[in-house]
């Protein structure tokens, strides 16, 4: 292969590796930014309480089970919902994206770590509300979110 094609492959290869990155940033901001726009936290750890005390450990939550608002929170409904003790609480997690980039919320009655170098793995967890939190699978340090 001649020595213009590979570099011009290397330049097309780093631009989409770094377009990902920073869609993925941006859903995730999105989700943030629509959650804080139109869901009181306080309420909807209210809807959760009674659907998490129907569940032992970690197990699977059924979509229709959770509450409307998160179904219709972002873009596509979320992949998947379960109930989990994590961190000595227990949360209902929600998650949307895909096989390699996941992000959501996380509601319940437990406080989770939310300091500058929180690398719960694999999640990195962004407070909200007590007892309400937004995550994403990654280390805080692959980009800084505001």
């Amino acid at each position: 292969m001649p020595l213009f094609a590979k570099t011009l492959l290397i330049l097309l290869s780093t631009t989409l590796l770094l377009a990902t990155g920073c869609s993925r940033h941006t859903e995730y901001e999105q989700l943030q930014q629509k959650a804080k726009s139109s869901l009181n936290p306080i309420e909807l750890q209210k809807q959760v309480q009674p659907l998490l005390g129907k569940f032992q450990g970690s197990q699977d939550v059924p979509l229709q089970n959770i509450p409307p608002s998160l179904t219709n929170l972002y873009a596509g409904p979320p992949n998947h919902a379960f109930a989990e003790e994590y961190q000595g609480g227990k949360f209902l997690t929600v998650d949307w994206g895909g096989p390699d980039w996941d992000f959501g919320l996380m509601i319940g009655n437990g406080s989770l770590k939310d300091d500058d170098d929180s690398n719960i793995a694999p999640r990195v967890i962004d407070h909200w509300t007590n007892g309400v939190y937004f995550w994403r699978n990654g280390r805080r340090s692959s980009f800084r979110l505001y």
